[in-house]
């Protein structure tokens, strides 16, 4: 699926993730990602690509149902290798409803095991096909 990016500011202090006051389950959808994914690659440090491909892929990173996390991969000439390996975003909604970095990785699957009360993730590349393991410390992946 192709889509038309769109330029949306995110704020640049975060916001606090969702808790019982302000608790809201809605999914990080398409569109979301979409309007905001300037901010979201500018927010790791990552170029902006003039015609970015992404896949949302929603995922229960921190065990808790009622917070919306997912993993967005992002495929453009500006950030993939020549080995074709491209980035993912690991991507919470916050209390605001706005979208916020957690990390990023190349090719990012969920783990099994656990940091901090989060899911590890494995960072794997195409060429060879290895995976690094990347730990929660709190507030990000590395």
């Amino acid at each position: 699926m192709i889509n038309v990016l769109f330029a949306v500011a995110l704020s640049a202090s975060p916001a606090p993730l969702c808790n019982d006051a302000c608790n809201d389950a809605r999914a990080i959808t398409t569109t979301m990602v979409k309007e905001s994914l300037p901010a979201l690659l500018a927010a790791e440090g990552l170029t902006r690509p003039a015609k970015p491909v992404f896949t949302v892929r929603a995922v229960n990173l921190d065990g808790d149902a009622s917070t919306a996390e997912a993993l967005v991969d992002v495929v453009a000439p500006e950030l993939c290798t020549l080995a074709a390996e491209c980035p993912t975003l690991v991507v919470q909604l916050d209390c605001t409803g706005a979208l916020r970095t957690r990390g990023h990785g190349r090719w990012l699957q969920v783990l099994q095991s656990r940091s901090q009360g989060w899911a590890d993730l494995a960072e794997t590349m195409l060429v060879p096909i290895t995976t690094r393991a990347l730990k929660f410390d709190g507030k990000r992946y590395s």
